[in-house]
């Protein structure tokens, strides 16, 4: 920089420039094994995200649902093992998935029993 009197001086200045991190996702399901029709709980743990990243989940639920939720819970109408899979980007475009495995037992229905006195005899 030079003065109005043709006097000059120079500054150095050290920036330090970080490249993004992208996010490493992992998910799991409470419980892992249910029975038809009762909620499954997902939970999603992060890292690699700056405080002012912002965190856009993705689930798909296995059944062809999808949730926008950080923490999802789902209820799986049919038995089988679904493959939930979470995807975590951040404000970059850069992402994550992690995948679990829920798996859905068939209800039970109630059992019948029929108590009848007397038990032998004749009828009539």
């Amino acid at each position: 920089m030079t003065d109005n009197a043709g006097a000059t001086a120079s500054t150095t200045q050290t920036i330090t420039v970080t490249l993004n991190q992208a996010p490493t996702a992992a998910a799991s399901a409470t419980p892992a094994t249910v029975k038809e029709d009762k909620p499954v709980s997902f939970v999603e743990r992060l890292g690699g995200l700056r405080r002012d990243d912002r965190q856009l989940p993705v689930g798909l639920l296995g059944d062809g649902v999808t949730s926008t939720s950080a923490n999802p819970t789902h209820t799986f109408a049919d038995p089988g093992t679904y493959v939930v899979e979470l995807t975590v980007t951040d404000d970059t475009g850069d992402s994550s998935a992690a995948t679990t495995t829920v798996t859905v037992l068939r209800q039970r229905g109630p059992t019948a029993v029929i108590n009848a006195a007397p038990q032998t005899g004749a009828w009539g």
